[in-house]
């Protein structure tokens, strides 16, 4: 049960806990799933999570120096963000302990790039959901029907995306628009970014 192990020794690293519900580990055609994946603050309180985590992957491109990733499929992927004056961001208050954000990071050393390539064929987001709650609690963002369609290739410097937001909500004493879709398409190729109206 190595990913109860993984499990296990990420959850004594931050101060809140990570649960999965079940797992698939495929070895024949390369790939993991995840289900019921949730990230839980030091009370308790689910503050982000996903339904079900797809990775399937190509073996044979690591003799050629890549990994490729041929599909990453996130279903309902949902962050329910919130800022309190005292405590600071809750999620960051779940991954990273007091003591932890305090101490001096060194700086890290400029190497000559990753020694491998890596390549996503297909990344997939369906029906997301995010929510923003600033710390006067009065003011409120909410986002649902997320959508994102992605592909790209690192050392080729090439990318495209297709990000789509269903519903995006927004509320504060005396505010209160109407709800907008956003759709929102960009290309990269090489250090050209293109972003098609």
């Amino acid at each position: 049960h190595g990913l109860q192990w993984v499990q296990s020794r990420v959850n004594t690293v931050i101060p809140g806990k990570i649960a999965i519900e079940s797992h698939r580990l495929s070895l024949l055609q390369p790939g993991l799933d995840l289900y019921g994946v949730a990230l839980h603050d030091p009370q308790g309180l689910a503050l982000a999570g996903l339904a079900h985590l797809s990775v399937e992957l190509d073996w044979r491109a690591l003799w050629r120096r890549e990994i490729r990733i041929k599909r990453l499929l996130l279903q309902d992927p949902w962050t329910d963000l919130a800022v309190d004056e005292a405590a600071g961001i809750n999620l960051m208050n779940a991954l990273v302990s007091p003591d932890r954000e305090k101490e001096t990071e060194a700086p890290t050393p400029q190497g000559t790039g990753l020694p491998f390539n890596i390549v996503c064929e297909s990344i997939q987001l369906t029906d997301g959901r995010f929510t923003f709650t600033p710390s006067d609690d009065a003011t409120h963002l909410e986002a649902t029907g997320l959508a994102l369609s992605a592909q790209g290739d690192l050392m080729a410097q090439s990318a495209s995306l297709e990000l789509t937001v269903g519903s995006l909500r927004f509320s504060s004493p005396g505010i209160r628009p109407e709800p907008a879709r956003i759709v929102l398409k960009a290309h990269l190729n090489g250090d050209q970014l293109s972003v098609p109206e």
